[in-house]
């Protein structure tokens, strides 16, 4: 029963229990009231029970602990109350548990560290007290658990934790649960690509950390291999006094060799007795070399080396007092950006090819990419202009992904134009497009969410991130700019808000990292053989309604769905037979509301020539087909040599049409191939 996004109303019906054979119970995103029938735990053969984002009251039935089947159990985003069920310990198959963003109370039960195929437990922004109980080091499945904001839950994490060795997330930010010092728990901590931990008890005595966007004690940021990094060194006394900072030496090894050296001379500043980051003139500070910054650094910090401050001041001597300290660095991928200026073909503006002019990635567009995103190697390719019909910026972002698709790349696209109406940048989130108009800051946001980060809670950013830290969006930590050698203060709006001015928070710095590690390991499509494809594109438009635009036959690199979903492509032959269909999750568009579109291309079987007569789209919004009376005329323009797009142009206007016709003899003067269609393929395109 799969009835998500139907504006529905009213309370869920008890008899809905009587459903003996559903197995998907799909109810998400409606505006059902009312409390969750316990006649629903008699659905024993239901495998996904969704019903997030509703107005839903009342308490978690027991009886939804008899879903001996259920997989997948997503309350979150309701107005649930009361205690966590002891008994949804029995879900014995249950893979993801999502009840966050409730009015949820009480201790998380022992009994979930029963679930040993859990591997998501998302309890953030409830009101859950007590602490993690030992028996969650049992669920050694877990990837995620998420306990964000739940201001009273407090103690020490379990020791049991760290038997969780799928674990890679651990958010505990605005709690009061923190990390124990141990160094064999600090290690295991370490190793989670994703973690948003404190440490228990106070920091004491001196401290020394390296930042490059952003730092912070109780939760460290990763730093990029490659990149300079600022090493601040927080020199502190028992006592107050008058002793000017001293001398300190800091020494790094790799792979346990001495690679620098630096001496930071004695400063006129008093030594504090406070951990103070907010002043440069309150530790001692050296610029790092990108070249030391490498995977497996260790540092060692010495105090005052010749030992000149009196001993009774409690300074001190060493960081770490014994052997090293390891520094988090990771290996980034090489950042490759193709960017791509987009002209309308009837409007003579191309102001925006006045910023892509002798544009490269140490050009002033990309300051906020390079400072604020975790850049190592970046290059930035400029393409000549596209030619298009509309530069408004979601026609831009489909069509940049198109080009992406034909030209057979796994590299990031920006689809770069003028700015025509509010809409600053749109991007496909967790993928390779966006389109922005000429602005550093909009061309950083809009590639963080190519960079898995949705937004933070600030200026009216729509579907802010439920677990980022600061609920006013802020950083949250101190960052610094190598700009300007300036501190930035932690209530600075992060990158991913509304606000200004922005810089970047390490939970998103860190978010972006892990997404761009875990993408290193695909190959880049440039190795994947063009063959003769079905160009499949369309979407949701601005009224919510399914779209499809006309199909081209195309030679391009095959770029399918990576798995199934609510939505579905179908092409069928005059007598209704199926002749190819693609089930896939519709892409996220940030910065637009409702919209969205994807870009597919399947490769192409013979028969398909003489037999395709339509093609549909269906999803929960509806469904949109294209058959041979379709007359909406679209044509690319290609080099064949280059493996370029030089144009897309789409008019069916009679008068447009006759123009396109004289310049149709142009563009194959200058090589450029024809690829036109006006909705199925003819006869012609499957013979090119």
């Amino acid at each position: 029963m799969i009835l998500y996004q139907n504006a529905l109303t009213g309370e869920i019906p008890p008899s809905l229990g009587e459903l003996a054979q559903v197995e998907n119970l799909n109810l998400h995103f409606n505006r059902l009231r009312g409390t969750i029938p316990p006649t629903l735990g008699n659905l024993r053969n239901v495998t996904n029970f969704d019903l997030r984002w509703n107005t839903l009251t009342g308490r978690i039935p027991r009886e939804l602990g008899r879903l001996a089947n259920v997989e997948y159990l997503a309350l979150r985003d309701n107005q649930l109350t009361g205690k966590l069920p002891s008994e949804l310990g029995n879900l014995s198959r249950v893979e993801t548990l999502s009840l966050a963003e409730n009015d949820l109370s009480g201790v998380i039960p022992a009994e979930i560290g029963n679930l040993s195929r859990l591997r998501n437990l998302l309890l953030s922004q409830n009101r859950l007290t007590g602490s993690i109980p030992a028996e969650l080091g049992r669920l050694t499945a877990l990837q995620a658990l998420d306990l964000t904001l739940n201001r009273d839950m407090r103690g020490t994490l379990p020791a049991s934790l760290t038997a969780l060795r799928q674990l890679n997330t651990l958010l505990l930010t605005n709690t009061g649960l923190c990390a124990p010092r141990e160094a064999a728990f600090l290690d295991w901590l370490a190793g989670l690509a994703n973690q948003q931990v404190a440490r228990c008890g106070a920091v004491e005595g001196s401290v020394a950390y390296m930042t490059q966007a952003v730092q912070s004690v109780d939760f460290p940021v990763p730093l990029v291999a490659g990149n300079d990094g600022l090493l601040r060194v927080f020199v502190r006394a028992d006592e107050t006094t008058t002793q000017s900072l001293p001398d300190v030496r800091a020494r790094f090894f790799l792979n346990g060799a001495e690679t620098h050296v630096v001496d930071i001379p004695a400063q006129s500043t008093t030594i504090p007795t406070e951990f103070e980051e907010g002043d440069l003139a309150r530790s001692a500070n050296a610029v790092i070399p990108g070249r030391v910054v490498q995977p497996g650094l260790e540092m060692v910090v010495e105090i005052d080396p010749s030992g000149t401050l009196d001993p009774a001041l409690g300074v001190t001597g060493r960081l770490p007092e014994t052997g090293r300290t390891k520094v988090d660095v990771r290996a980034m991928p090489s950042f490759d950006l193709t960017v791509i200026p987009f002209l309308a073909a009837s409007d003579p503006d191309s102001s925006v090819l006045e910023h892509t002019r002798d544009l490269d990635a140490e050009s002033d567009l990309f300051r906020h990419v390079r400072s604020l995103l975790p850049i190592g190697g970046f290059t930035v390719t400029v393409r000549e202009p596209v030619l298009t019909q509309t530069v408004e910026l979601g026609s831009v972002l489909q069509e940049t992904e198109a080009i992406r698709v034909l030209e057979g790349r796994n590299s990031y696209y920006l689809g770069l134009a003028r700015q025509t109406a509010s809409l600053r940048g749109v991007a496909a989130l967790g993928r390779y497009s966006s389109s922005s108009i000429p602005l550093s800051e909009v061309i950083a946001h809009e590639i963080g969410h190519n960079l898995s980060l949705v937004h933070a809670p600030c200026g009216g950013a729509e579907g802010p991130d439920p677990s980022f830290p600061q609920r006013d969006g802020s950083i949250g930590a101190w960052g610094f700019n190598f700009r300007n050698s300036v501190l930035v203060p932690p209530g600075d709006p992060d990158l991913m808000t509304y606000c200004e001015p922005r810089w970047i928070s390490g939970y998103n710095f860190t978010n972006m990292l892990n997404h761009r590690v875990a993408k290193a390991g695909q190959a880049a499509a440039s190795s994947r053989r063009p063959t003769k494809s079905l160009l499949l594109w369309g979407g949701i438009d601005g009224e919510g309604d399914l779209f499809l635009d006309p199909a081209l036959v195309v030679d391009a690199p095959a770029v399918l769905p990576s798995s199934g979903g609510a939505y579905r492509l179908a092409g069928l032959d005059a007598d209704g037979r199926e002749l190819f269909s693609l089930n896939f999750e519709m892409p996220v568009l940030a910065d637009v509301e409702r919209r969205s579109s994807f870009v597919y291309t399947l490769p192409a079987q013979p028969e398909w020539s003489g037999a395709l007569e339509s093609i549909t789209l269906s999803g929960p919004e509806g469904s949109a087909t294209l058959d041979r009376d379709d007359d909406r005329p679209v044509t690319i323009l290609f080099d064949p040599v280059a493996r370029r797009v030089r144009g897309i142009l789409r008019d069916a206007s009679r008068a447009a049409m006759a123009a396109a016709a004289a310049d149709r003899s142009a563009w194959a003067a200058q090589g450029l191939e024809l690829i036109h269609s006006r909705g199925i393929p003819d006869a012609a395109a499957w013979r090119r």
